[in-house]
């Protein structure tokens, strides 16, 4: 059951000789090479424990290893078959979180969901908020849990008046965010309706030179206003809220939304998006938008109404 073959007088020798090297070797990538060529495995978590004196190097030359269980897996799906892994101090409760990632709600960076769906918003500030979502799992798309988020962002988004929402904005650590206009909005009362979809592990694939601007809001920065450039039209891909694949093309307002709610996903909220602190502004100015100079703050700007988008800036 050892790598290593039955103890005699002279091999106990050399056994213990050996053994006193690899834990007094000063050259750690020597025992590092040893360690992979033995486990055939790249885990840093491995290594790390034998850099940090935590695992005897030694001691996995002659454990009974099985190999694929060192191997880099899918996350979500690891599977221990030895106990030289979970000897390493920490790393059977990191790979627990891993196993139970999107079944009950958790990120596979182990941040909890709440433990009930609500639609109470999150602010900017909040450090979950402002940092990239792990992506949707498929066992955790198919699972009630997940589908009853859905409906949750969904009402949520209709409950503070939006015209679009992303997950992490109700505490829901994940990629997914929906959008639509139906009727008039009194947050955006020059735009037009339009239809409402959900979208699940989205990606843009393509964006346009052609840019333009819009004052946006966010219902994670209530009050506030932000001038805003991005690309007229983007093509995007991602699942519906079914799981299955689409790929579309938005333009408008439509790739506006989609462009900052994709935005949120990655931690990034409107205001770090403005050219210039003068481009974020309160809504009571908004309000009174007929005070401002001609060419404030700037001539494109200021005669842009909310939900319209502007080619100049």
């Amino acid at each position: 059951q050892s790598a290593f073959p039955p103890k005699s007088t002279w091999y106990s020798e050399k056994h213990r000789i050996l053994s006193m090297n690899l834990h007094r070797a000063v050259n750690k990538g020597i025992i590092f090479a040893a360690v992979l060529r033995a486990a055939n495995s790249r885990s840093l978590p491995l290594l790390n424990s034998i850099n940090s004196g935590q695992l005897s190097p030694f001691s996995l030359l002659s454990a009974k290893c099985v190999p694929s269980s060192l191997r880099s897996i899918e996350p979500g799906k690891r599977t221990l078959h030895t106990r030289t892994l979970n000897q390493i101090p920490g790393y059977a409760h990191r790979n627990k979180m891993t196993l139970r990632a999107h079944t009950n709600g958790t990120s596979p960076d182990g941040i909890a969901d709440d433990a009930k769906a609500s639609t109470q918003l999150r602010f900017l500030g909040d450090k979950k908020l402002m940092r990239k979502q792990p992506v949707v799992t498929m066992e955790y798309m198919e699972s009630d849990s997940f589908k009853e988020k859905l409906q949750v962002l969904r009402s949520a988004m209709k409950e503070h008046g939006g015209i679009g929402i992303a997950a992490p904005q109700i505490g829901w650590w994940t990629r997914v965010f929906c959008f639509g206009i139906e009727g008039e909005n009194p947050r955006y009362p020059a735009a037009s309706s339009i239809p409402f979809t959900f979208w699940i592990n989205p990606k843009i694939t393509w964006e346009s030179e052609e840019k333009n601007f819009m004052w946006e809001g966010c219902l994670s920065v209530p009050g506030m206003r932000g001038w805003v450039e991005r690309s007229s039209e983007v093509v995007m891909s991602g699942m519906d809220e079914n799981g299955v694949f689409r790929e579309r093309r938005l333009s408008g307002l439509e790739a506006r939304i989609a462009q900052h709610e994709l935005d949120h996903l990655d931690g990034v909220l409107f205001p770090m998006r403005v050219p210039d602190a003068k481009f974020l502004v309160p809504q009571a100015s908004m309000d009174a938008k007929e005070k401002w100079g001609s060419d404030w703050p700037s001539p494109g700007s200021r005669k842009t109404g909310l939900g319209e988008l502007g080619d100049e800036k």
